[in-house]
Parts: structure tokens; sequence; C-alpha cells
């Protein structure tokens, strides 16, 4: 999941510089990046467009999966 931003502009089909533009909000996010976002991490797609999680159905944000992750770790440990 951890990518850096040269990978994820590659992976979006964008440039770094048009993937740093929309993080700093002097470029509008397309919605090409909103579908490429949504197909490579379909998991994080409803937080990604609500801002919202519903974990009951499988929508969680990056957090929460890292805390899931790390707690199924433990677990296993």
């Amino acid at each position: 999941m951890d990518v850096g931003r040269d990978e994820f502009a590659k992976n979006l089909n964008i440039k770094k510089k048009s993937l740093e533009a929309m993080e700093m909000e002097r470029q509008r996010v397309t919605e090409e990046v909103f579908l490429g976002v949504g197909k490579l991490y379909p998991d994080f797609a409803y937080w990604f467009v609500t801002g919202e999680t519903d974990a009951n159905n499988g929508h969680v944000s990056p957090d929460i999966h890292r805390h899931l992750v790390v707690t199924n770790q433990l677990k296993n440990a």
C-alpha cells in the first residue's frame, strides 16, 4: 500500500507535478484521478469520495486498514 509519490502518479497515469498540484489544492482533482484511486484502492474508494467509513461493508480508510493489519499481526504473533 505504501508507495512513493512518483510511483503513485505513474499508477494514476499522471505527472508527478500534477499530483503535487492537486495535493496543494492548486489544481482540481480530475474524474480520472478519482476513478484511478478507486481502482487502485477499492477498499478506500468510499472513504476517498465521502470522507466516511463503513467498515461493516468493507469501506475503510488507510488509517483503519493499518490498524487492522497491526491488530492481525499481533494476534498471529
